[in-house]
């Protein structure tokens, strides 16, 4: 048999390489060191994808090539294994709770389960938001929680409510492990501890049992409502996996017509076996109550979605904290640069409000917040599209209102009939009426404007009901009317800003006829409609005693770590004890006994170090059941065909791992590439062939 022998190599090409080996061998394709730098710069501080990744890696080195496959590979390297950590839950635990120990008036609720003290159950909430978000904002409220925010499969649950500028706070977390109506009930007493027991008064969820069943137990004073977005497509996937689709499509349409009945006759007309679960989502049921806008959890779902861009499955108890942290700030940032730039005079072009609306616009910049101000404004400006006719009640013409959709998102369609807007009022007390329509479209439908005798002005648009605040319509009957009068108390309290001291001495302000008054007498029949303000004088006191408290136990702690350090606590308990002896007359406390000079510094001495680590006391806490994701493990990955077999970009040949011969125990290659192995059967086979 012919062998073919290499004697010689030459390193030096005789011809032509193929352009295509030379723009793909793996040298010219391996990442540089100041791209594999920003890569993780991208992946570890920024929280970016491959896909924007790889857009400013283009834009910014044009001159290399980068291949996905290897810019996903670093990504993934970068990405890392997080090592589980067995104290993973104590250090979460032990932060939060030293929060709670540096200000008393933060709420942290742990709750632990069987000898190994697992940590099944977790509330917290944070100073801001115990004694400011949750009193003030606590009347509308979106709960929801959401899993695959940690290894440990624990679902993340948030509350959510809307501040005084219409933007969405968070105002309460939660974990818990296994999401039954028991983990649920416990998460609403423990917002019932934390705030003194203040219940909302709307709560939107979505249609879980549990929780529905949770808010009946423990919430009994809340009105429940259901995310209609949830329950639509619910109903949508129902429809479907049960009907044919002209059928589901007639079932979903028909369902719509009977969801946006305008009253319960309506309503039972259309579906007489309904759930009796309708006074959740039915629209006639929930046309008069406010729920500053909110018909669905789509708050509440906007956070849920920021906040899984920072964790994901794999996340830490203390990163994913670290995380809702870094959202509660961001919230608060927000907060603080809108109130400054409120606080800069500016001067713009004349409007319609600063024209038309001279006087109001003035009162409603003084009072309110920029984003409610905004809105105001904007219906202002809208009011010159329409055009007001008076009427008496028995020109009133109304359908029944088949609409198929969502009948809140229908844009200038009424949302209730004028005879169940004016159901408990007589006929008698409505001074005017006026039908409102929209001047460039005749097939649009009319709103209805009732003027009534105490100057309380409704509209069929409910605007003034679910948001409390003045429509476009009843803008345009304030140009028109003589007998329109505007009254701060038809804009509810919680949009004011905390400048504003209405209702203050001098009564509620009036505008009548462009000139301001003042009135001491209020609005009977608007108080029928809306709520009252939750942030009332006795939750003002208590949460003001509790930041009291707080910020002097702060201080008296700090006090107490400098003179055990100084060694001069016997200076400190002299001006204590004077300060005791010259107040508790007043307060009815009593000092009896203090402790000897002596006893207290032999019993501090021992804890200076202590003071480092003031929960050192503390039982240990194991993590919940971990749950290890599906799929290969991210570290271990498949290199890219043109990726160099030994060196991985960034590492060397002696820290990447060789390849050990089975044959001759030699590295750097196996069995398949050992020359030796080669060899020896290679003078095998020429031996047998010699043979024959």
């Amino acid at each position: 048999m012919n062998l073919i022998r290499l004697t010689k190599f030459i390193q030096e090409h005789n011809h032509q390489c193929d352009p295509k080996t030379i723009e793909f061998a793996s040298k010219n394709l391996q990442l540089p060191q100041q791209i594999i730098d920003k890569i993780k710069h991208y992946t570890t501080n920024g929280n970016l994808g491959a896909g924007q990744q790889y857009k400013l890696l283009v834009q910014e080195y044009p001159q290399y090539k980068i291949a996905k496959k290897n810019l996903y590979n670093a990504i993934q390297r970068f990405q890392g294994v997080r090592i589980h950590d067995e104290t993973d839950a104590t250090t979460m635990l032990l932060y939060l709770l030293k929060q709670q120990e540096d200000n008393p008036s933060c709420a942290v609720i742990p709750r632990l389960e069987g000898p190994a003290n697992e940590l099944t159950r977790l509330f917290w909430m944070t100073s801001q938001q115990c004694n400011d978000l949750w009193p003030k904002f606590h009347d509308v409220i979106v709960y929801d929680n959401t899993s695959k925010k940690n290894r440990y499969k624990m679902a993340l649950s948030l509350f959510v409510a809307i501040d005084n500028n219409y933007k969405t706070r968070i105002v309460a977390q939660a974990l818990t492990k296994y999401e039954n109506q028991a983990d649920f009930n416990w998460i609403l007493e423990c917002t019932l501890q934390a705030t003194n027991d203040l219940q909302p008064k709307v709560l939107f969820t979505d249609s879980d049992p549990a929780i529905i069943a949770a808010v009946q137990v423990v919430y009994p004073q809340t009105r429940h409502l259901l995310c209609i977005y949830h329950l639509l497509e619910n109903i949508k996937k129902k429809a479907k996996s049960k009907l044919r689709d002209e059928a589901a499509s007639s079932f979903v349409s028909d369902f719509y017509a009977m969801r946006n009945s305008y009253s319960e006759e309506q309503f039972n007309t259309k579906y007489r076996e309904m759930l009796t679960s309708r006074e959740y989502w039915a629209r006639y049921c929930i046309s008069k109550i406010f729920t500053a806008g909110v018909e669905s959890t789509q708050r509440v779902e906007s956070i849920n979605s920021v906040i899984k861009k920072l964790v994901d499955r794999g996340t830490l108890l203390k990163e994913l904290v670290t995380a809702i942290e870094c959202e509660l700030d961001k919230e608060s940032q927000y907060t603080r640069m809108n109130d400054y730039y409120e606080s800069n005079p500016s001067v713009g072009l004349p409007s319609i409000y600063k024209t038309i609306f001279k006087e109001l616009d003035s009162v409603l910049q003084a009072n309110l917040l920029l984003i409610p101000l905004s809105i105001q404004r904007a219906q202002m400006n809208q009011s010159l599209l329409y055009q007001g006719n008076l009427i008496s009640i028995d020109q009133v013409e109304e359908e029944g209102g088949n609409f198929n959709g969502i009948l809140e998102h229908l844009y200038d369609t009424p949302q209730i009939r004028l005879r169940d807007l004016l159901n408990g009022i007589s006929y008698d007390d409505i001074t005017e009426l006026w039908e409102v329509s929209y001047i460039r479209s005749k097939t649009s439908k009319s709103h209805y404007v009732a003027i009534l005798e105490d100057s309380t002005i409704l509209c069929t648009c409910m605007f003034i009901v679910n948001q409390e605040m003045i429509c476009c319509h009843q803008f345009r009957v304030f140009i028109q009317s003589d007998n329109a009068i505007f009254h701060i108390s038809h804009i509810h309290m919680r949009w004011l800003n905390s400048n504003s001291d209405l209702p203050n001495s001098t009564g509620f302000i009036t505008i009548v006829n462009g000139e301001r008054n003042h009135t001491a007498i209020p609005l009977s029949y608007m108080n029928q409609f809306k709520t009252d303000n939750v942030y009332t004088l006795s939750i003002r006191e208590k949460v003001s005693k509790k930041v009291q408290f707080g910020a002097a136990m702060s201080v008296a702690k700090t006090s107490i770590q400098i003179t055990v350090t100084e060694n001069v606590t016997d200076e400190l308990i002299t001006i204590l004890i004077q300060f005791i002896t010259k107040y508790r007359r007043n307060t009815g406390l009593s000092a009896i006994s203090f402790p000897g000079t002596e006893l207290l510094q032999e019993s501090q001495g021992s804890s200076i170090q202590d003071n480092q680590q003031p929960l050192l006391i503390f039982p240990e806490v194991s993590n919940p059941e971990y749950h290890r994701p599906k799929g290969r493990p991210p570290h271990k990955r498949y290199k890219s065909v043109v990726e160099n077999d030994r060196v991985i970009s960034g590492k060397s040949n002696e820290t990447t791992a060789q390849k050990t011969c089975s044959y001759c125990s030699g590295k750097g290659h196996n069995i398949r590439g050992c020359p030796r192995y080669k060899a020896e059967s290679s003078a095998n086979k020429e031996n047998e062939y010699s043979d024959e």
